[in-house]
């Protein structure tokens, strides 16, 4: 019940890592969605990864890539997928917009008897990522290339994405919200909007808020990841170190309360190569993400 601020909340609206899973045994699938904002593109990111919709097919080998396609306008309609064999049942993951919303998405196929079906709804406990645009997907190219689209697939489970671009900022009204979610583990990743002071400040008491309302649920503290210029940038490579020696810091010092149940991923381990896996330094390629998860 707990409310958002409008920035949060506008970020909230946003569809990151969400995906509709169907079959059919149509040859084509065509997907219109409608925008919910008017901004498709960002001077770093393309329209297919900002606002696009990205389609993948499961097959014995398991998800596979199958088309993807970006836009230009509020709303839009592609056909997705055709010449295929018809009358042969696939099951089909549609991921919508990392960095924007969508009020309306249909899906369709031709009039000539083929079948589309929703798949039924997975009722596994959900991993739950919140973090920043990183790990909303700012820069994947298309939106199933975010590592926690990437996850899903690769663990065959749900995931809940909750990056909040430039506003992963370790909010005790955050993990209330987080609290009220039945989830299989918390992953915070939060440290690439911060600084050493606000972590020293938040980490501690936002992990216990969260512990608070679920006692035995895993929760895994992410470090920042290395800057791609940190090696030359003295700024960044200073505040790579701060953030996560106050990170550990937090870490250390629930330990010492009797949290349980608490994981670390350090920051040095997320970018094999850092100089050659972001677009702007801070967020990754396609190739970082892969990395990433």
């Amino acid at each position: 019940d707990q409310m958002l601020p409008a920035t949060l909340t506008w970020i909230g609206q946003q569809n990151a890592g969400m995906s509709i899973r169907f079959t059919s045994d149509s040859p084509s699938i065509t997907v219109r969605w409608t925008l919910k904002g008017n901004v498709f593109q960002s001077r770093h990111m393309p329209s297919t990864g900002h606002s696009g919709v990205d389609l993948y097919v499961k097959d014995k080998t398991g998800w596979r890539w199958a088309s993807c396609k970006g836009t230009s306008g509020m709303v839009n309609e592609e056909t997705m997928i055709e010449f295929l064999d018809p009358y042969v049942t696939r099951e089909y993951r549609l991921y919508l917009p990392l960095m924007n919303g969508v009020t309306e998405c249909e899906i369709g196929i031709p009039d000539l008897g083929f079948e589309i079906e929703p798949v039924q709804e997975d009722v596994r406990k959900p991993i739950v990522f919140y973090g920043t645009s990183i790990t909303q997907g700012m820069c994947a190219s298309r939106p199933g290339n975010c590592h926690t689209s990437i996850l899903g697939r690769r663990l065959d489970y749900p995931i809940v994405n909750l990056g909040f671009a430039g506003n992963g900022v370790m909010d005790w009204y955050v993990a209330d919200i987080m609290g009220e979610l039945n989830a299989a583990a918390f992953v915070i990743d939060c440290s690439p909007n911060m600084n050493g002071w606000m972590i020293d400040e938040r980490a501690v008491m936002f992990v216990l808020r969260l512990r608070a309302l679920q006692p035995n649920t895993p929760i895994i503290l992410v470090e920042d990841r290395t800057y791609g210029d940190a090696w030359i940038n003295d700024v960044h490579h200073l505040k790579n170190r701060q953030n996560r020696e106050s990170l550990m810091r937090a870490a250390l010092e629930l330990k010492s309360l009797g949290v349980e149940h608490l994981h670390y991923i350090r920051g040095d381990e997320l970018l094999r190569d850092p100089t050659e896996t972001t677009v702007d330094a801070v967020h990754p390629t396609d190739f970082g993400f892969q990395q990433y998860a």
